[in-house]
């Protein structure tokens, strides 16, 4: 990044004026600089976005992901702040019998009946590429910097799992391809909760409370009408 007055960069000019004044506009830090470019070109990285629609809504009374939250169905929230940092999204849809998500790609569950875990093995197994973000459907508080987050920590982990005061959030993950050897091993031996796998995994919980995106309603879920009247 060069200097905000002579666009020459601090390398060379140490922030002076061609003349040789010193300049009293000056760039934003290189660091930042480069953080903005990472975040604004994160959507081009092979990356699938999993939404977990395959529950079945049983404290809400009817199928919420198609739930009409705040002018607009509770699953596109979810959809929307994947979108801009994958060049995929698929819907793990649960039965294959169930309606799928117009213009994503729905992936039924190959193990049925094992809860989220059965739809996030099917979806990794169906998916282009060896990064993936997991979120379920009912999150519509989730923003795309949570997911660049994940992205930018996951080197060298099979799974990065947000943290925020101290509560770990395993539905909101990052997931590398190589861990469907053990997801399914878990389904085959009946342990259908993916916290059961970490253990088993290069899992990173990274804290995400004191970052930008942070709100009291990121991880916020609908899990019953009263929840979607807040």
């Amino acid at each position: 990044m060069g200097c905000a007055v002579c666009e020459t960069r601090f390398a060379v000019c140490g922030g002076k004026t061609k003349a040789g004044n010193a300049c009293t506009k000056r760039a934003e830090p290189i660091l930042f600089v480069l953080y903005s470019w990472q975040k604004n070109n994160m959507q081009n990285n092979r990356v699938t976005g999993i939404i977990l629609a395959g529950g079945k809504s049983n404290r809400f009374g009817t199928d919420k992901t198609r739930f009409i939250y705040r002018e607009k169905p509770l699953i596109e929230w979810v959809k929307e702040a994947l979108v801009p940092v994958c060049c995929e999204c698929v819907v793990g849809t649960g039965s294959p019998d169930r309606l799928g998500i117009e213009g994503l790609r729905n992936i039924p569950d190959r193990y049925e009946n094992c809860g989220p875990l059965g739809g996030i093995f099917s979806c990794l197994e169906a998916s282009r590429y060896a990064d993936n973000l997991v979120a379920a459907c009912d999150l519509p508080g989730l923003h795309p910097d949570l997911f660049r987050f994940l992205l930018q920590n996951s080197e060298g982990y099979q799974a990065v799992v947000p943290v925020h005061y101290g509560r770990v959030e395993p539905l909101v993950c990052y997931l590398h391809q190589s861990v469907l050897g053990v997801l399914e091993k878990q389904l085959q031996c009946g342990r259908y909760k993916l916290q059961d796998a970490f253990p088993l995994l290069r899992t990173r919980f990274p804290r995400v409370e004191g970052e930008a995106f942070y709100s009291s309603r990121l991880f916020a879920n609908i899990n019953t009408l009263s929840d979607a009247a807040l």
